[in-house]
């Protein structure tokens, strides 16, 4: 048991500092849990065949004792999976990746802000593609887009300064800002009909 504590903290690890990472681009870890969803009802019954054999085989051994429970590895196990749905609820990562270039954002802004479809700028972290005001109010950075489930519909994702409640120059399907201080959202939307 010892051995399969250690090891599912450290599976933990990697993919809670991964998501944390991931998490600091709009829209990427959500493609990302789709696909891996998609992939775990393939590749999940292998992996949990896989681990009860070697569970048995080191029952045989004598190597695995069920007397045993690891409260110390599932206890920090348990602590970081908490600690990094609070961090991704919150938007802790998205929030200092973006503060951290917030004055280049806002340097953009100040000078006038003309619509390019073809922005294709790079500050910080974040690549932008697409630059857009929209009439009803608000200034929008598109960094990333992706699919709106099946079908031709994009997903956008990005920064926005000011935005209106109303939609987005990128669609007003699915759309919702999350305020990230100072008039600076992020937002997601979808340019389908509803």
């Amino acid at each position: 048991m010892k051995v399969l504590g250690k090891i599912t903290m450290l599976v933990t690890i990697v993919v809670c500092a991964a998501a944390l990472a991931i998490s600091i681009w709009p829209g990427w870890l959500n493609d990302l849990v789709f696909i891996a969803v998609l992939m775990g009802f393939v590749v999940g019954p292998i992996i949990l065949l896989a681990l009860g054999v070697f569970a048995f085989i080191q029952y045989r051994r004598g190597n695995l004792r069920t007397g045993e429970f690891p409260w110390k590895y599932t206890t920090i196990t348990l602590l970081m999976l908490i600690t990094t749905y609070g961090m991704l609820r919150f938007y802790i990562p998205r929030r200092i990746a973006f503060a951290s270039c917030r004055s280049s954002f806002q340097q953009i802004v100040d000078g006038g802000v003309v619509d390019n479809r073809e922005f294709n700028r790079r500050i910080g972290p974040y690549r932008i593609d697409q630059c857009m005001t929209d009439d009803r109010g608000g200034t929008y950075f598109r960094v990333y887009s992706g699919s709106d489930g099946i079908g031709p519909d994009v997903m956008s994702y990005g920064f926005c300064y000011n935005p209106n409640h109303d939609g987005s120059p990128f669609g007003a399907a699915h759309y919702q800002t999350f305020r990230l201080g100072n008039g600076w959202y992020w937002f997601r939307a979808s340019d389908d009909w509803y």
